[in-house]
């Protein structure tokens, strides 16, 4: 079971848009095992790529588009 969610998360994480959902998947794997490192470090990544793409989506907000 710790196998298929930690396959889950990692497939979620190849699109910005699941970043949250991956990071559920990482929490129900430190349910069944709190030891899990794979699983701790998968959320500390999650979180920096959702801490990225959030960054990169409010930089697109302030850029001005001009026709030549």
């Amino acid at each position: 079971h710790i196998a298929q969610l930690l396959a889950e998360a990692r497939e979620l994480r190849k699109y910005d848009s699941t970043l949250e959902a991956a990071n559920v998947k990482y929490n129900e794997v430190l349910e069944l095992d709190a030891n899990m490192l794979i699983a701790s470090q998968g959320i500390k990544d999650a979180r920096r790529e959702i801490s990225d793409y959030k960054n990169t989506l409010d930089s697109i907000q302030h850029v001005t588009l001009y026709d030549l």
